[in-house]
């Protein structure tokens, strides 16, 4: 079942302990509308949980030279934020307190167990995914970090 997470979702208001997401939520969470949505699905005393990949820093106008190749991409502006950004838009929803949001300590390995697992005889999804191995060599450590972020719904 496909949902969309800015629609009305077909479950109980307050049917989750917790929402939890794993690199996916920035696609489609980078809105002032997405976590209002979530929230009233998620029981009081519950947690919205997020972790996905973000920006050690906002690059705003000053993207650096080497990534601007990989930066004129569909979305990747858009989605692919620092803390201080998804800070300010969780502040933004009623109902719920930031409880942590940092730097997850195991990117490094997340990124290297994610490049390992890469097939280039993937076909099409090769593409993206040669695509995204450059977009990470090319940064070498130096912009990229994974963000986590928990919200308790009050």
């Amino acid at each position: 079942m496909l949902l969309d997470a800015t629609q009305l979702l077909p479950f109980a208001k307050g049917y989750f302990d917790v929402i939890f997401s794993v690199g996916a939520y920035n696609m489609f969470g980078d809105n002032e509308e997405t976590l209002p949505n979530l929230i009233p699905y998620v029981k009081k005393g519950g947690y919205i949980a997020v972790a996905f990949p973000g920006l050690k820093y906002e690059f705003e106008n000053n993207v650096p030279p080497e990534m601007k190749p990989f930066w004129d991409a569909p979305d990747v502006a858009r989605c692919v934020r620092g803390i201080e950004w998804w800070k300010e838009l969780f502040s933004k929803a009623e109902g719920i307190e930031i409880v942590n949001i940092s730097e997850m300590a195991c990117h490094g390995i997340a990124w290297d167990e994610y490049l390992k697992s890469l097939d280039p005889s993937g076909g099409d999804e090769w593409a993206e995914d040669k695509w995204t191995l450059d977009m990470k060599v090319t940064e070498d450590g130096k912009y990229f970090n994974t963000i986590q972020l928990i919200a308790k719904v009050i």
